[in-house]
């Protein structure tokens, strides 16, 4: 019954094999890792881990300022279309 019914749910079969590969994936991962001991203070680690929180930070702040940018490129182009709209109703009122 179990084969049957993983034969005919095929996404049955795709969520109970991820577990597997993921921990396949993990230790593998594991295993390709070079690790070593380094001795070190609970301060120093502390400044290292504070470090690159404030390095994963910045990028952060780049990708909001972006979407600023794109907001005034659009309320620039609906003056450009006022504009031309005032340039055609010049041109319809000289005839």
């Amino acid at each position: 019954q179990v084969l049957e019914y993983f034969k005919s749910n095929p996404e049955a079969l795709q969520q109970a094999a991820a577990p597997m590969f993921e921990d396949k994936i993990v230790d593998f991962v594991l295993e390709m890792a070079k690790i070593s001991e380094k001795p070190t203070t609970m301060e120093e680690l502390v400044k290292v881990l504070q470090a690159e929180a404030e390095a994963d930070e910045k990028p952060a702040e780049k990708k909001k300022a972006a979407p600023k940018k794109k907001t005034a490129a659009k309320k620039k182009a609906p003056a450009k279309k006022a504009a031309a709209k005032k340039d055609a109703d010049a041109d319809k009122g000289d005839d």
